[in-house]
């Protein structure tokens, strides 16, 4: 039988090749060192802020260099929601990189809460992140300048600590130690004749895939969500920012609302207004709203969101306007600024280390554009949220380089099936490239599906209230070979409205526009 869940509505380049027909994992890949994990469970709630149904967390010590059983060892966080026994293991592997498992923590409960005896879901922290030996430095405090936040002028004193830390040990804290720790998780902690479903998120994309280059054979199937590409770089990740938010902008002209505000050319007229400011409006300006706090607010919203988007529009529409009413409309939303994406800012789990030692390492194309370029790019982006410039600035603070450990920039091999689902209107892993990862998982029972209309997420409301991506993905992991759930042509146009009182959150106003 085939599950629905209840409705969720969320508020995670060309290949270069296989591991080639002469490399073998087992044979050719590094000598793993072979040790029984042990793990035990103790009682916790679900949340991690506390409360919520019961769950179960579990600290276990697993070595740092999954190849060397004398060196230093590490402690992995994981939790567990549902019955140990149950048909299906879930795990469930946060994006980032530098996200930690409690990301899927509702997800959790309402998947235990539909089919309480079909699944336990598992929520590791990646190593480095959360709870498992977190990467973090003195900078992240509140009383810092910055507070919790790092600021570019506090890295190069946290990279010293890091590195006087853990030395060349900090070249394990990478995909490919936490792609081990997975595969060995999982041998620990499976049941006789359990099912496996290795879902990925994001960068959870990118740590499962390394995953099925060292387990191809272990899971039953796995899905994932914003699918980034083995072979995928932040050198221009600002460039699928604004390749997706023009997108969004091109639909608002054939919008009869939205159109008749912007225009035949929203993303003409916001470049317009944008570079105008604060010559446009010059009281919103004042208010704190600069092309820098637009453009990060912009690609916050552009990344997760569904109904948020039509705030993009509507904002660019008041400028333009810039009536005394639009003023203190835009004053409302600088004292409440939207961005899903500053929530990382006061998020204690996430570690910007851990996604500093990752994305310079093993996604990032040395040598890679300038400061100047980037800042340039920056200066002149509708949308781009500044992550290419950050690591441009990391590497500048002589942010340590590793070797490629045969892994990278591969894609795996394996027959296990695949539902790969991949927004449309995704910014962070645009369609180009995630397309190539589609291509190369082509087998029976591996699907690639391209949702109308959606983000970085599972925002794909259907006419009926629920989501279309999140159902599909929860009944492939209950059947992996029954097919993917055919809901496509169910999902909501893109919205230039929101929902009703989107502009009472935004703007103390009853309509977006007026």
């Amino acid at each position: 039988m085939r599950r629905l869940l209840p409705a969720l509505l969320l508020a995670g380049c060309l290949p270069s090749g296989e591991l080639g027909p002469g490399f073998d994992v087992e044979s050719d890949g590094p000598a793993w060192i072979d040790v029984e994990l042990e793990v035990d469970w103790a009682p916790c709630p679900l949340f991690s802020g506390g409360g919520g149904p019961p769950a179960e967390c579990a600290e276990v010590e697993v070595p740092l260099d999954w190849t060397d059983a004398d060196g230093p060892w590490i402690e992995l966080f994981v939790k567990r929601h549902g019955d140990p026994d149950a048909t299906v293991q879930m795990w469930m592997l946060m994006g980032g990189p530098g996200g930690a498992g409690a990301g899927y923590e509702g997800y959790a409960e309402q998947f235990v809460a539909a089919v309480p005896d079909d699944v336990v879901v598992y929520l590791p922290d990646h190593r480095g992140v959360g709870r498992s030996t977190r990467l973090g430095c003195l900078g992240e405090a509140d009383a810092s300048p910055g507070g919790y936040t790092v600021l570019d002028a506090e890295w190069p004193t946290c990279l010293g600590e890091l590195v006087d830390t853990w030395g060349d040990g900090l070249g394990h804290f990478r995909t490919t130690g936490a792609a081990m720790d997975l595969g060995r998780l999982v041998q620990a902690t499976r049941a006789p004749g359990q099912d496996v479903h290795i879902h990925g998120g994001s960068y959870g994309t990118f740590w499962a895939q390394r995953y099925l280059q060292l387990f191809p054979e272990q899971p039953t199937g796995v899905s994932l969500l914003g699918v980034v590409s083995p072979t995928f770089s932040f050198n221009d990740y600002g460039v699928g920012y604004e390749d997706a938010g023009v997108a969004y902008l091109d639909g608002c002209a054939d919008d009869p609302a939205c159109g008749w505000y912007l225009g035949d050319d929203p993303a003409g007229l916001a470049r317009d207004v944008l570079e105008d400011l604060p010559g446009a409006c010059p009281g919103a300006a004042a208010a704190g709203l600069d092309r820098a706090e637009l453009r990060a607010m912009f690609g916050g919203i552009l990344i997760w969101s569904w109904w948020e988007r039509a705030a993009i529009p509507a904002v660019v529409h008041r400028l333009d306007r810039c009536s005394d009413d639009d003023v203190t409309a835009q004053e409302h939303l600088a004292a409440n600024p939207y961005n899903p994406l500053a929530a990382l800012g006061s998020d204690r789990l996430f570690s910007r280390a851990l996604g500093n030692n990752i994305i310079v390492g093993e996604l990032w194309d040395h040598p890679g554009p300038s400061i100047a370029e980037l800042e340039q790019f920056e200066a002149e982006a509708l949308f781009a949220p500044g992550s290419g410039l950050r690591t441009a600035r990391r590497i500048a603070d002589g942010w340590p380089v590793y070797p490629d450990d045969g892994f990278d920039g591969r894609f795996a091999r394996t027959d296990v099936p695949i539902l790969m689902i991949e927004g449309e209107l995704d910014p962070a892993s645009p369609p180009g490239q995630a397309a190539a990862v589609g291509e190369h998982f082509d087998g029976p029972d591996q699907h690639y599906v391209l949702v109308p209309g959606a983000p970085h997420s599972f925002e794909s409301p259907t006419t009926e209230g629920w989501s279309c991506s999140l159902n599909a993905m929860f009944n492939f992991a209950l059947d992996p070979t029954a097919g993917v759930l055919d809901c496509w042509d169910m999902i909501r146009p893109v919205d230039y409205a929101g929902y009703p009182d989107l502009a009472e959150r935004l703007f103390g106003r009853a309509s977006l526009w007026e």
